[in-house]
């Protein structure tokens, strides 16, 4: 497994979007070995089982009837975490965003019409928005636009953490350094991104104060 991991290639990601509903919540203790038991084999018959007995099908989603994220769309949100990381996000459309780093592991980078996956959960402004880069960096923002509160779970590749300022200048030769600062071309974050290494992968996992939420249009580029 880790063999054909590491010879790639990582991108493009494939991201399963899905609501999943609770058919069993038991309390087994801490640290029970037996509570997941299931072999590889066994996995499939032990699944069909589970919805036979519960009269499951696999058409769970329409039972939460739709889910409206207009609400969201065409918010711009500036937002602090605990770490003290500042970011920014535009939510440009249903299915994409805009973004800025302003400081943090990753600060000046940012991405316009990055492809996103963006539900509501139940309640007026809980809502998930998930994300993959051509960096092979992963992220999902669980936001609370009522209380202000956001919750990010970002994973970064090991690449990224070997040296982060490869997001913020370019190894392509053609490229002009008159400025000292360049972004990475998404040709070369891909290159950098197969080349690795990807793995283990490093979880920030914190919680932001949302310091302003401002309603622009529609598919209004973060300037």
């Amino acid at each position: 497994m880790m063999r054909l991991r590491n010879a790639g290639p990582t991108y493009p990601i494939f991201v399963v979007d899905e609501f999943a509903e609770m058919i069993l919540v038991e309390r087994r203790g801490v640290n029970n070995e037996n509570v997941v038991n299931v072999s590889p084999q066994e996995f499939a018959p032990t699944l069909a089982r589970i919805c036979a007995a519960n009269r499951l099908t696999h058409n769970f989603g329409q039972k939460w009837g739709p889910r409206d994220t207009s609400d969201l769309v065409g918010k711009r949100l500036n937002f602090t975490y605990a770490n003290g990381w500042h970011h920014e996000l535009y939510v440009r459309s249903a299915s994409s965003i805009d973004y800025r780093i302003h400081s943090g592991l990753r600060a000046l980078r940012s991405e316009k019409n990055q492809t996103a996956y963006i539900v509501r959960l139940t309640g007026s402004n809980r809502y998930i928005i998930s994300s993959t880069e051509v960096t092979g960096t992963f992220m999902s923002l669980t936001l609370d636009l009522d209380i202000r509160e956001l919750h990010g779970a970002i994973f970064f590749p090991q690449w990224i953490l070997n040296d982060p300022l490869e997001l913020i200048r370019s190894p392509s030769k053609s490229h002009e350094r008159s400025s000292p600062v360049s972004v990475l071309r998404k040709e070369d974050s891909i290159e950098y991104c197969d080349a690795g290494p990807i793995y283990p992968l490093h979880l920030m996992s914190e919680f932001a104060d949302i310091t302003s939420i401002e309603d622009c249009a529609a598919e209004h580029a973060i300037s």
